[in-house]
């Protein structure tokens, strides 16, 4: 029992009490640090905020991600207006033009407090007037990506990241109220190398919902202007989307009140090499809109692409339509009408209306899209466009040359769109018809004329995937004496390949092209064209686009039909045609006849994609016939065939001229790299060869006849033969050795023409006058000589054999007997027996 009773007086019995006591005591004082920290956090947050530290530190952090210099002139911060920061501005990176990059002149961004308390999350930021200024230099960098071209160097991360993004979340929340707005934004384009200075200014954009969780609201204005400011046009965008429907857009719609194109002229030839523009006139305005269709008030998955897009007064003339091509229009009209399902990735354009008015495109009925694609295994749901050409207002455009056009010409294309999770495929169609089309203009011969349909069809189908769309296609043509199809494909990485096997039948052909062959050209008998073609078009990081620079390797046969020319006859040509590493090699295995004279023609070039591209070639010709259709090439080894109308086509067949030819000459030279460097090309080439013509006659020039005034028939020049080397060097052909004549004399000529047709001839006549009746004598009074010069061009020959015979005796006389050899030299040139006593008597010879 005692130790009962101690135990309510133990110290133990009052710990408990005391404990309790201190426990509150220090809760209290917790309490009351924290309220401190907190109020003192309260006051001192918008000091330290406005600080030169934490301006610092944010400059810093900047910095370090960007090549350029930072500066902010202020940092704000209070409870209820949020963050203020004023003069933000980065500076143009290192070789670019002083200056900033981006400037905001004020950036005010909060958080309400309130509804943070709530779980929910209002936030606004406001930015006025920021200003993006983009420059690109005459070697292509552009200074917003100079900003930022060691980041991954920075962060470590030069490989990118290789962590996958989350699965979506199928919960659609969305408890926000946002506002962002931007005032007097600025977007400036000055590009050095392309000349383009354009400004988009006065820039308004608006994001917002009115309620927690309520659609979102776009609205963006803006004017489109030049460097000095002066407005060319508006800018007008709005939008609206619900982050929690499945299909978010609301809707969608772009306008612009209009602009002219001539005031982006730069921009638009940036985009189009080749040769400058002659004119870019046209004014654009219109309006494009999408919005998801509902069906039973239920919104489907399927998007609604319509609009009204027009263009008047356009003149576009010169840039890749050629010199002084293009096209015209007082108005263009766009009305698109597209059904887009992104899901399914099926559409259609079935509403869809263009008019061009030289062309129309309109959607294809679903059957007619099936039946384009030709193939039973192809599942249906084509969708298909076809594109009306109405020729005789095409006609009247300056694309085409001047004449008058009928007829029209329809192109139907077709595909399939893929669908399913991960479908790549797209099977396509193409068939192209002409019919009734008639062409008159100066530029043909005769007016052309198809009467006969003519049809091109291509089949297959693209596979989309990494790097270029696969393609496998077949294809054919019928119609105007083609017959014959072939198939191409390319694969993934570029590498495609194409065959070809079509017959010519020359008889429809030339009916079709008639008026484009040359006069006095026909086409015999039926052709083929048999080909394997294969390459690959490798891909430019820098533009996206499929450099052009690399040539196909081929291997091709042309067998020809028979070719006539003005009396001549081509017959049995099979040309071999190789293409591989920048070399095309082209040959004549053997069997082609020209006028009954075997013939061999072998071509091969070098580096034709480089500098230094060059052509050698050997043509070898025996025993054939050659006519007048021959003379405008052997007028360069025979220049006593100047002055006949070679340079009239129309007159060619006129031309008298039979002979039997041996030819042979082999040379080589530059390739020209345009039509403009043709002949400095030309004039680097050398050549060596040949030529002999046997058993032949001649009608020669008027302009040469005081050469033949010592040949029996004037009228008709006949030789037994007619040989000379031949020599092509610094732009001229140069003829050595030539001898024409028989029991009537020799003609001997020396000398050059140049490519270009001017003459540089000597002329020996010594053989042919020593063969006239008292040649012998008058030669000697000349020396025992007489030579004259024949200039002027092949079309039109210069040649005074008068003047030169004057001008020997007057050398060799001395002009003592000037009168009395006068009499006698006019009588000998009109082919009379001159009285030569009087000469001699004061010569003091003898009769």
């Amino acid at each position: 029992m005692a130790a009962s009773d101690t135990f309510p007086n133990s110290p133990t019995a009052t710990a408990p009490k005391k404990r309790g006591g201190r426990l509150k005591r220090w809760l209290l004082t917790i309490l009351v640090v924290v309220v401190a920290i907190l109020a003192l956090g309260y006051f001192l947050a918008p000091v330290v905020v406005r600080s030169n530290w934490i301006r610092g530190k944010i400059v810093t952090n900047v910095q370090d991600n960007l090549d350029a210099k930072v500066t902010i002139d202020s940092i704000d911060f209070s409870w209820g207006d949020g963050i203020v920061l004023t003069g933000l501005s980065v500076a143009n990176p290192t070789g670019f033009p002083d200056g900033p990059a981006l400037k905001v002149g004020r950036i005010d961004a909060g958080l309400s407090w309130k509804s943070l308390l709530t779980g929910r999350i209002s936030v606004q930021a406001a930015v006025q007037k920021p200003e993006v200024f983009v420059h690109v230099l005459e070697d292509g960098r552009i200074n917003l990506i100079e900003l930022q071209k060691d980041k991954a160097a920075k962060t470590g991360d030069a490989g990118g990241s290789s962590k996958k993004p989350d699965k979506k979340s199928d919960e659609r929340d969305f408890d926000y109220r946002v506002r962002f707005e931007v005032d007097g934004g600025l977007v400036q384009v000055h590009d050095a190398s392309r000349g383009i200075d354009e400004r988009i200014q006065n820039i308004r954009l608006a994001l917002a919902n009115s309620d927690f969780g309520s659609p979102v609201g776009m609205s963006f204005d803006a004017e489109l202007a030049g460097k000095d400011g002066t407005a060319k046009g508006t800018l007008t965008a709005r939008a609206q989307a619900d982050p929690r429907n499945a299909q978010p857009l609301d809707f969608f719609s772009f306008e612009t009140s209009g602009f002219e194109l001539g005031d982006y002229a730069a921009l638009v030839a940036a985009f189009v090499e080749g040769e400058k523009f002659e004119s870019l006139r046209g004014h654009v305005r219109g309006k494009l809109a999408a919005k998801p269709v509902e069906q039973n008030g239920a919104r489907q998955d399927e998007f609604a692409i319509t609009g009204d897009l027009i263009v008047s007064n356009l003149d576009v003339r010169g840039g890749p339509f050629g010199e002084g091509r293009g096209i015209v229009s007082k108005a263009w009209t766009i009305r698109p009408n597209l059904r887009f399902n992104p899901e399914k990735k099926t559409g259609s354009f079935d509403g869809t209306d263009v008019d061009l008015g030289f062309a129309t495109m309109r959607a294809l009925p679903a059957t007619e899209a099936d039946k384009v694609l030709g193939d039973s295994a192809t599942p249906s749901g084509a969708v298909g466009l076809v594109i009306d050409v109405d020729l005789a207002k095409l006609g009247e455009q300056p694309l085409l040359p001047k004449g008058t056009y009928a007829g029209t010409l329809q192109m139907k294309l077709s595909g399939v769109p893929p669908t399913g999770e991960g479908a790549t495929t797209l099977p396509f169609g193409l068939v192209v018809d002409a019919s009734d089309v008639r062409v008159r203009g100066d530029f043909l011969k005769e007016p052309l004329a198809i009467a006969d349909p003519v049809r091109l069809e291509s089949r297959g189908k693209l596979v989309f995937g990494d790097g270029l769309p696969t393609t496998d296609a077949t294809f054919g043509v019928r119609g105007a004496g083609l017959d014959g199809g072939g198939s191409f494909g390319m694969s993934q990485d570029g590498a495609y390949s194409a065959k070809a096997g079509i017959d010519v039948v020359s008889g429809p052909l030339v009916a079709l092209l008639g008026g484009f062959f040359p006069t006095g050209l026909g086409l015999e008998g039926k052709g083929r064209i048999d080909a394997n073609v294969s390459g690959r078009l490798p891909s430019d990081d820098r533009s996206g686009g499929l450099l052009a620079e690399d040539l196909p390797e081929v291997d091709a046969k042309l067998t020809v039909p028979t070719v006539t020319w003005f009396g001549s006859r081509l017959a049995g040509l099979t040309n071999e045609v190789r293409l591989a590493d920048g070399k095309l090699d082209v040959t004549t295995p053997g069997g082609a006849m020209l006028n009954a004279g075997p013939l061999s023609i072998a071509l091969h070039a070098k580096d034709l994609m480089g500098d230094a591209s060059t052509l050698a070639f050997d043509v070898s010709w025996n025993g054939g016939r050659a006519n007048g259709g021959m003379v405008p090439a052997l007028q360069y080894a025979v220049p006593l065939l100047a002055g006949l109308p070679t340079n009239d086509l129309k007159a060619i067949a006129g031309i008298a001229f039979d002979a039997t030819t041996a030819l042979k000459i082999s040379g080589n030279g530059p390739l020209p790299k345009s039509a403009d460097a043709v002949m400095a090309a030309l004039e680097k080439w050398s050549a060596s060869g040949n030529v002999e013509l046997s058993d032949g006659s001649f009608t020669p020039s008027p302009l040469l006849t005081d050469v033949f005034r010592f040949f029996g028939d004037q009228s008709k020049i006949a030789f037994s033969n007619i040989s000379s080397k031949i020599r092509v060097k610094d732009g001229k052909v140069w003829t050595d050795g030539f001898e024409l004549g028989g029991k009537d004399g020799i003609v001997r000529l020396q000398g050059s023409t140049t490519l270009s047709g001017k003459l540089d001839v000597k002329l020996d006549l010594t053989d042919v006058l020593s063969k006239h009746k008292d040649g012998q004598k008058i030669l000697a009074v000349l020396g025992g000589k007489l030579s004259t010069d024949l200039a002027g061009t092949l079309w039109s020959p210069k040649l005074d054999l008068g003047a030169t015979f004057d001008n020997a005796l007057k050398s060799a006389l001395k002009n003592t007997v000037e009168d009395a050899t006068k009499g006698a030299i006019d009588d000998l040139l009109k082919g009379k027996k001159p009285d030569l006593g009087d000469l001699f008597k004061k010569l003091g010879g003898k009769k």
